[in-house]
């Protein structure tokens, strides 16, 4: 605990028994448990979130250069799946709380089109090298059974957003501002605190930002588990999102992730899985009538 004691020592903390946690440390005192963990670089988004009535936080109670201390927040334990839904609520708060509209030029959306084709372009290239390669042995392994059975719902995801992102470009490409949140940015049930009170954790990688972004991550993260659909509606009952919003949401779900052969055969298939389970739920949220005509082949 050496890193720690001049800290202690400095805020008059005697702790009386510890617990790691991740990054952070659990100290049990005499009268009340603190969080202790390394001074976050973007200090001051706590600030800019109060002054956005945004208090769903651990309070810092004392910082110095190196660490903060932060109230230690009891959490109520509920299922996973419920758990998860309150998250949504908590994120639709922040999002509508810290809503503006920014000015921008027309270089913005038309950056995000050419990156979106660049990639679409790149996998669209490079699975078809793979599957190539994979076709030309005389015995399959495991994983690359796996990746060849589901290799169409690759190509068809690939090919829903070539076109829509199209689409999207089209609508949005004279735009001249954009509707800007805070973004968590990096969502896990593991940062979020159902209690009492309710809080968000690790705001390290907090920026400004459209509110997909926090949504794709919930969809990657926990896709495969629940139902994001329903998971969607929650939230935007509180924070509806716009049409060219939703379309990029779908856009980004529907972008098949780049899948590479490194590993152990069990890491990979279940790699695989993952990933190609997050596509098929993309495709039943977004295409219902195709995906309920077709057939899952993992």
């Amino acid at each position: 605990m050496k890193n720690y004691n001049d800290f202690f020592k400095k805020y008059g903390l005697k702790p009386i028994s510890y617990l790691k946690k991740g990054k952070s440390l659990i100290i049990n005192t005499k009268n009340k448990k603190y969080v202790i963990k390394e001074k976050n670089s973007k200090y001051s988004i706590y600030s800019y979130l109060k002054s956005r009535s945004f208090n769903n936080f651990p309070e810092i109670l004392f910082a110095d250069n190196n660490y903060e201390a932060t109230e230690y927040l009891e959490e109520t334990n509920i299922p996973e799946n419920q758990k998860l839904e309150e998250l949504m609520k908590l994120l639709a708060v922040l999002h509508t709380k810290t809503t503006y509209y920014e000015k921008t030029n027309l270089a913005y959306n038309k950056e995000i089109y050419e990156n979106l084709k660049n990639n679409i372009e790149y996998l669209n290239s490079y699975y078809i090298d793979i599957i190539a390669l994979i076709e030309s042995k005389e015995f399959m392994s495991p994983s690359e059974y796996l990746f060849a059975r589901n290799y169409t719902i690759i190509l068809s995801s690939l090919n829903y957003v070539n076109n829509k992102v199209e689409e999207w470009y089209k609508n949005v490409e004279n735009d001249e501002s954009i509707r800007v949140v805070v973004l968590h940015n990096n969502l896990a049930l593991d940062h979020f605190i159902y209690g009492q009170n309710k809080a968000f954790l690790s705001w390290r990688k907090a920026k400004f930002g459209s509110p997909i972004f926090d949504l794709i991550a919930i969809f990657n993260n926990y896709g495969d588990k629940y139902n994001f659909k329903d998971k969607l509606k929650i939230y935007e009952s509180i924070y509806p999102l716009k049409k060219e919003e939703l379309e990029l949401l779908h856009i980004f779900m529907m972008m098949p992730p780049k899948i590479e052969f490194k590993g152990t055969e069990y890491d990979l298939c279940e790699s695989i899985t993952k990933k190609v389970e997050l596509l098929y739920y993309a495709n039943k949220i977004i295409l219902p009538d195709e995906f309920k005509n077709g057939k899952k082949d993992n």
